[in-house]
Parts: structure tokens; C-alpha cells; sequence
């Protein structure tokens, strides 16, 4: 609960809330699709955001085929949701907290209107609450958001 003193509580406060990880089990659904294909994998889970570097994928092109691949198969429709983060983002929405959904989900050029719609279909299915959706680059800018 907010003092009225308090600068902070006459505004909103915003949260970054990231999708892949946080909200939705994108790297279970990637590591069961790649032993489907019967590619070997290190055991436990990826030591880098990036997934070549992590032994997952052959390199970069490995990887952005692939995952071209699912997001044609409807990659972001199929995600489960990751224990608690339903009732977590209600909770947190319901005290007040401006949810900005922060994803760099755009990979592959020619998909950004699959993403964008497996996305906010994903979310909406889901239940999840928001306030606005941003797509970021792979590895780019983040705002810091306050």
C-alpha cells in the first residue's frame, strides 16, 4: 500500500514482463520438438540465451530454420503456461501494476504477422493480463522501465 506522500503512488507503476521463460515454457516446447527430430542435447537446461552457443543448434542459420519451422506450425499457439504465472500476473495487475508485455520473439523476417498473432492469441487464451505488447529485436534494446 502506498503513503500519499509517496511521487510513486499518483502514477502507474509499469512492469516489463518477458513471455518466453516467464510466461510461457518456450524452451520445454523447443527441447521436446528438437529429441522429436532425434537431435542429441546437452542435459539440463541451456547455459546461454543463445541457443547455438548453448549446443542446441548447429549455428545461427540451424537455428532461425527451425525455429521458422515451428513458428509455421503455430510455435506460440502451443506454448504452456509456466506454473503460477496466471495467477501471478493477476495478482499483480489486480494491485495495480501496469503489465508491458517486453518479447523478442521476431526472428525470422516474412513471420512478424504469425508472431504477432500467435502471440496475442496465446495471451489472450490464456487469460493473461496486459496493458501493452512490445516486440524487440533478438538481443536488442530493453527498456528499463520503472
Amino acid at each position: 500500500m502506498f503513503l500519499k506522500e509517496d511521487p510513486v503512488a499518483e502514477r502507474d507503476i509499469v512492469l516489463g514482463v518477458d513471455l518466453d521463460e516467464v510466461v510461457f515454457n518456450y524452451l520445454g516446447f523447443v527441447r521436446e520438438k528438437l529429441v522429436a527430430a532425434g537431435r542429441q542435447l546437452p542435459d539440463g537446461p541451456p547455459n546461454s540465451w543463445s541457443l547455438p552457443d548453448a549446443g542446441w543448434f548447429k549455428d545461427d542459420a540451424d537455428f532461425f530454420k527451425f525455429h521458422g519451422n515451428l513458428v509455421e506450425e503455430g510455435l506460440y499457439d502451443k506454448l504452456e503456461l509456466l506454473p503460477g504465472a496466471h495467477e501471478t500476473l493477476w495478482d499483480l495487475s489486480n494491485s495495480g501494476y501496469m503489465l508491458n508485455v517486453i518479447t523478442s520473439r521476431f526472428v525470422n523476417h516474412g513471420q512478424h504477422q504469425k508472431v504477432c498473432k500467435q502471440t496475442v492469441v496465446a495471451l489472450d487464451a490464456n487469460g493473461i493480463p496486459y496493458n501493452n505488447l512490445s516486440f524487440f529485436k533478438q538481443g536488442g534494446y530493453v527498456p528499463y522501465l520503472i
